[in-house]
């Protein structure tokens, strides 16, 4: 059995069976990761990886294609529980991530579909932003272009020659950017 007294005056107590009390055990699998800096037990992934949305992006014609890696995105800055990323360069990732992006030259609108009705994080974040800049080093004219509490699904029009952010933010300071662009090197096709 396992017993932490917290200095608030509270307890958390553990019992389990046998070398392999997972289920039972896991739930302490943060508070002494916390407490130690030791991943005494494997952290749950919600714990350690940073939440996302599924994103898919649609071209705009008569019969519109839908993809899911049109536009390759990275994580960009995000403090997830004990782990930050912050100060990560947006142009760069997107110069570097351009050369992967999928788009068929020749159209001229696009969408950006998000989807929300799988999602399993254990906090439900309290608000979506998706920001614009134009292609340079300076992301000039920010834009946020849209804006939501948890919803199920959204379609955004993103326009070519952009970077994009979109941003999760939580009620407990937690917070995830993702980025992306809509610009192609042509020089690697």
């Amino acid at each position: 059995s396992i017993n932490i007294s917290f200095d608030d005056g509270t307890d958390f107590n553990s019992k389990g069976i046998n070398d392999g009390p997972d289920e039972v055990f896991m739930k302490c699998a943060i508070p002494f990761f916390e407490l130690t800096g030791e991943e005494i037990f494997t952290l749950p992934s919600y714990y350690r990886n940073p939440a996302d949305v599924s994103t898919a992006f649609k071209c705009g014609t008569s019969n519109p294609t839908t993809t899911t890696n049109m536009f390759k995105k990275s994580v960009g800055n995000y403090k997830w529980n004990v782990f930050v990323s912050l100060d990560n360069d947006y142009y760069e990732i997107n110069r570097q991530n351009a050369k992967y992006n999928t788009v068929p030259i020749g159209y001229s609108s696009y969408d950006m579909l998000i989807n929300t009705v799988n999602y399993n994080y254990e906090v439900r974040f309290s608000l979506f932003t998706l920001t614009e800049y134009d292609f340079n080093e300076e992301l000039t004219n920010e834009t946020l272009i849209y804006s939501s509490p948890m919803f199920k699904s959204a379609s955004v029009t993103i326009k070519p020659e952009k970077i994009y952010v979109y941003r999760l933010s939580y009620d407990d300071g937690n917070y995830v950017e993702y980025t992306f662009s809509t610009h192609i090197d042509y020089q690697m096709l």
